[in-house]
């Protein structure tokens, strides 16, 4: 993956919101917060920088797509339902070892 920027073109609403993490489509966090993530020196993330453009309003707002590494860490000792949805996630802290931030690696 490079480290672009993408542009994405934001609908026009009478007033937008911009939170420091957005879940969909894709994880963004604001730049406030990757820089807190900066302060706090975790690494283990791949970030790429993501332009919102309100054309109307002639804004442009830098967010960043975060792509932390993954991690087999579920702990033997998780729950399923029937449909193998996670009832209850346990993760294993040995196999995490010193990330602060990771995805776990689907089952």
């Amino acid at each position: 993956m490079d480290t672009q920027p993408v542009q994405f073109y934001i609908k026009e609403k009478p007033k937008n919101i911009y939170t420091d993490f957005i879940e969909k489509p894709v994880p963004l966090i604001s730049n406030k917060a990757k820089e807190f993530f900066d302060k706090l020196g975790i690494k283990s993330i791949f970030y790429k920088p993501v332009i919102l453009a309100d054309i109307k309003r002639m804004k442009q707002t830098l967010y960043w797509l975060v792509v932390p590494r993954k991690i087999d860490c579920m702990s033997d000792e998780s729950l399923f339902n029937r449909d193998d949805s996670i009832r209850r996630l346990k993760i294993d802290s040995e196999k995490v070892g010193y990330y602060k931030v990771f995805k776990v690696t689907e089952y």
